[in-house]
């Protein structure tokens, strides 16, 4: 089975500033850039989260998104900025440009409690033009304690039938990660920064253990690169799957057949 990436972003170095403003991003050299490393790495696809909408307003960035389409290397994810006038028109021109999906992140964007219900339409409305949903689960930061990323997720679960991806899946909190997508059958678990963080901890038992209970065919693999280097993430799940002694069948799902499950009923 043919590696798929879940989760990465469309720079080349690991600035996180430099994810909210791709005004200066070449996307004709991104692009090959990215294709050139994947090849070199065997990822047949990746999902690309944008964290800056004014791209699609960019005939580049929309030549792009095409371009991988067309090319099944890749797609795109928009993370939603609560603060415009109108973000159900962003959603709508997300899915007009080829987007796959909406995503939040709680503690970058500062989602409190308040800000739930906004964030729950916007959510169905996502799905309603055929987007699924991506929420960073991951649990650190300054504002630990602030924003509940799960809390979060359980509740925009409670309101749509999309795909929801847990982006992250819940690092340190994996087992509560687990506990929610056993009761919602459209989440996905996604590895992305968390478990190349986390080997050699306990919280690495934990991850074998709700992949194993959950079922790995609900398990997609992701890098979170240039963050953690592709070619490291890929070897720290060959790792992680061989010292656990998952099987064969286990290690295709999670490295790209539970992505492209996802990806074909979000269609």
């Amino acid at each position: 089975m043919p590696i798929i990436d879940a989760f990465r972003h469309p720079v080349l170095r690991p600035d996180e500033s430099s994810l909210f403003d791709l005004s200066d991003v070449n996307w004709a050299s991104w692009h090959d850039a990215y294709v050139s490393e994947a090849d070199q790495h065997q990822v047949a696809a990746s999902g690309i989260c944008v964290m800056d909408q004014n791209v699609l307003s960019d005939p580049a960035f929309l030549r792009t998104v095409s371009q991988l389409r067309e090319s099944m290397r890749g797609w795109f994810t928009l993370q939603l900025d609560l603060k415009v006038p109108d973000p159900e028109a962003v959603i709508r021109a997300a899915a007009d440009a080829g987007c796959r999906g909406i995503t939040f992140h709680s503690y970058l964007q500062r989602i409190s409690k308040s800000e739930f219900p906004a964030v729950i339409e916007l959510c169905q409305r996502a799905s309603e033009v055929g987007l699924f949903v991506g929420l960073c689960t991951a649990y650190g930061s300054r504002e630990l304690y602030l924003y509940d990323n799960l809390r979060l997720t359980v509740e925009i679960l409670n309101h749509v039938d999309c795909p929801v991806v847990m982006y992250h899946t819940g690092g340190a909190k994996i087992l509560e990660a687990m506990l929610i997508a056993e009761m919602w059958s459209n989440v996905y678990l996604e590895t992305s920064f968390s478990l190349s963080y986390w080997l050699n901890s306990s919280v690495e038992t934990d991850l074998a253990f709700a992949f194993r209970k959950l079922g790995c065919d609900r398990v997609m693999f992701g890098s979170d690169a240039p963050f953690v280097d592709l070619q490291t993430a890929i070897s720290d799940h060959e790792q992680f799957l061989q010292q656990h002694d998952f099987s064969d069948a286990d290690r295709d799902n999670i490295m790209g057949k539970a992505c492209q499950q996802m990806l074909m009923v979000q269609s």
